[in-house]
């Protein structure tokens, strides 16, 4: 791959600050603009200042038309909601956005592109391949001090293509840092298993060499890699691989820690994503609207009480079915799940019918506009899904039991029963239910399509259930048997290989279905 467009060193960067509070917070760098690599990696500030970078990459978005950006975060929500069933385009689009969500996607589409991804990559490979210089130039770094920067960087190397290789399914497999322009960056795309076996191999090295907690600091807790995030995303990538013991056993690392806590409150939503709530367990730190960097992927996708207009809604009867009706999937009545007012704020017009307008982070002027990755309820909701898979018969109960946690606590004021075992007597049953749930719970946060994906991927036999029974739904009638037809192929699942790289990089195969067989 010509790498030569995303080289971008750290140690050439201005680290700027996320945080105007205090002198100590995470991200707070001294700017240190057009350094040399000679006079970096002498301190563990340096250090300190390039593992900050790795995160701020992540922050970081630029201008596409007009007004609107793009940049990882909003590539999450566009790569893991837009062709599922929770959203459809409203307000003010881009093209790029409307023509994915019509299954109409071809290369050139700027959200299709991956090199913010891969410029945080790079970010990781250079503070991996240079943390060791420092213990020869600063006596006061311990050798487990150096391990715990790389594990950060390592971590969220696997994070970046843990995304990538579920949108792509085939990427390269970049591990060595890009110094200079100089370099060969013409690579091949590397296959889904070597990717993913590498993602654990690096997890767990980070896993045993991160810091446990950062007593006091919950803007590092949770928005650094600590032992308990690096199992979230562990049991992540393990129920991808369907290797769901391994999932389980990730999952209950996270549940011992005794920090992370599930949170019943009123005004649930707000308590949650007002910024590094106890039941957080991993989250991008943009820091509130007002005074941090401004998260334009969310503020410009979702509704919000800081800005007038947003690209998406949620489908309600102009798409010929209603998202409301999976909060009345259970056989309870809508106005008794919470999370339904919570979530959406529902208007109806007599000329344009119902509107759905996501409200879940409306607050974030007020709050942090932070990005959250993990939290406990979407743990409890992956442990009972690998119960299930790994053996329905002896844990039916137990993953009944975890999907009641989120259940209920939307419920906590209906004086209505917990759900019943009775109800979701076989293992297709209880799967459904729980992938229900995750979508009730974890609606519009980056997660739909992967798990529609994942539950294709599993069902060798009929995978394209799940596209005709939810994604098909919420495709415009015009578009309908296209798409249809579209999703019968596997590798339309996945998204283009990016047509600046196609067109640089002699090495690189287009994936299969939008392989037209030329190049420039």
């Amino acid at each position: 791959m010509n790498m030569k467009n995303i080289v971008n060193l750290i140690i050439c960067c201005v680290f700027l600050s996320i945080f105007t509070s205090c002198s100590d917070e995470w991200l707070d760098t001294i700017p240190r603009d057009m350094i040399t690599e000679e006079e970096f990696w002498l301190s563990r500030q340096h250090l300190e200042e390039a593992v900050a970078g790795c995160y701020y990459q992540l922050l970081v978005d630029e201008k596409i038309k007009d007004d609107h950006k793009t940049g990882i975060v909003k590539q999450m929500i566009v790569w893991g909601e837009l062709r599922a069933d929770n959203l459809v385009p409203s307000g003010s689009p881009l093209s790029e956005e409307s023509k994915i969500a019509e299954c109409n996607i071809i290369s050139s589409n700027a959200l299709c592109d991956w090199k913010f991804f891969y410029t945080a990559i790079n970010n990781c490979n250079t503070v991996i391949a240079n943390a060791d210089k420092v213990k020869e130039n600063d006596e006061t770094i311990t050798d487990a001090e150096i391990r715990a920067y790389k594990a950060e960087a390592l971590a969220l190397r696997s994070l970046l293509y843990f995304y990538l290789v579920r949108t792509y399914k085939e990427v390269p497999l970049i591990l060595k840092q890009s110094k200079t322009n100089e370099q060969n960056y013409y690579v091949r795309k590397n296959g889904e298993g070597e990717i993913l076996d590498q993602i654990i191999l690096d997890l767990k090295t980070a896993y045993n060499d991160a810091i446990a907690n950062y007593d006091g600091k919950p803007k590092y807790n949770k928005g650094r890699f600590t032992k308990t995030s690096v199992a979230a995303l562990m049991a992540d990538v393990y129920l991808w691989m369907e290797r769901y013991s391994d999932c389980i056993n990730a999952c209950e690392i996270v549940e011992k820690d005794r920090n992370i806590v599930f949170l019943k409150t009123s005004n649930l939503w707000p308590a949650i994503f007002g910024g590094n709530s106890n039941e957080s367990i991993l989250e991008l730190q943009f820091g509130s609207s007002i005074e941090g960097k401004v998260n334009s992927g969310l503020l410009q996708s979702y509704y919000s009480n800081m800005k007038g207009s947003h690209h998406f809604a949620a489908p309600a009867d102009s798409r010929e079915w209603d998202i409301t009706t999976v909060f009345e999937a259970e056989g309870h009545a809508l106005s008794t799940d919470e999370r339904l007012f919570d979530t959406f704020l529902i208007t109806d017009r007599p000329t344009t019918g119902t509107t759905l307008q996501i409200r879940k982070f409306s607050s974030i002027q007020e709050y942090p506009a932070n990005w959250i990755l993990y939290r406990l309820s979407d743990i409890y909701l992956m442990k009972a899904e690998a119960l299930v898979q790994e053996n329905f018969e002896k844990n039916g109960a137990n993953a009944l039991h975890l999907v009641n946690q989120t259940y209920m606590r939307a419920h906590d004021n209906s004086g209505l029963d917990s759900l019943k075992l009775s109800n979701y007597d076989t293992k297709e049953k209880m799967a459904d239910l729980i992938l229900r749930e995750r979508q009730r719970e974890l609606m519009f946060e980056g997660k739909r399509w992967y798990d529609l994906l994942r539950t294709s991927r599993r069902e060798k036999q009929n995978p394209m259930r799940v596209f005709k029974e939810f994604v098909l739904r919420n495709v415009a009638s015009d578009y309908r048997t296209f798409a249809e037809g579209k999703f019968s192929n596997e590798w339309a699942r996945y998204l283009p290989v990016p047509l600046s790289d196609i067109d640089t990089n002699p090495m690189l195969e287009q994936n299969p279905f939008y392989d037209s067989g030329v190049r420039k």
